[in-house]
Order: C-alpha cells, then structure tokens, then sequence
C-alpha cells in the first residue's frame, strides 16, 4: 500500500533496501518493513554495508553471533547489537 515515489525517496535515503531487477527499476523486499515503514535500523545498516545485494544478503542470513538473522533481530528491536555485527562485518 505504499507508494512508488515514497519506496524511491526512502531508498534514495537508504532507509529500505532496493535491489535492480533489469536495469533501471528496482523491487523492495517486503520484509524490510513493518506496518508498512521502514524497519528501525535499516537506513544504518545500509550506510556499513553499501552494495544493496550484499546487505540483504546478509540481512537474511542466520548469525549465531546475534542469536538469528539481523533482519529479524531489528525487528525484535536489538538495533544496536544488529549494527556492532555488520561493524564487525562490514566495518
């Protein structure tokens, strides 16, 4: 329900993730939000971890280190542990 020029504005800001499908347009994994807004942490995330695909990649990927996968530890509210990770990471 949100819309387009809303998606691009929040992308342009790193607040969600967009990754290219062809060469100019880009889709926005749903996952990334919550109640239709960008999950907290996301726009840090994706100033420590630059390349879009990279950053979903390892968004997605379990981390025994933080108990789960990033993505699903921000949205457990646990910023701060999930950005000291792609610190760790990314860093």
């Amino acid at each position: 329900g949100t819309r387009r020029s809303t998606l691009h504005d929040w992308h342009k800001r790193g607040a969600v993730i967009g990754l290219l499908k062809g060469e100019r347009k880009h889709v926005f994994p749903l996952a990334q939000f919550v109640d239709g807004r960008p999950v907290e942490g996301m726009s840090e995330v994706t100033r420590i971890i630059s390349n879009p695909r990279v950053a979903w990649q390892w968004l997605i990927q379990p981390k025994p280190s933080i108990g789960g996968t990033p993505l699903k530890r921000l949205k457990q509210g646990h910023v701060s542990e999930v950005l000291d990770a792609a610190e760790r990471d990314f860093g």
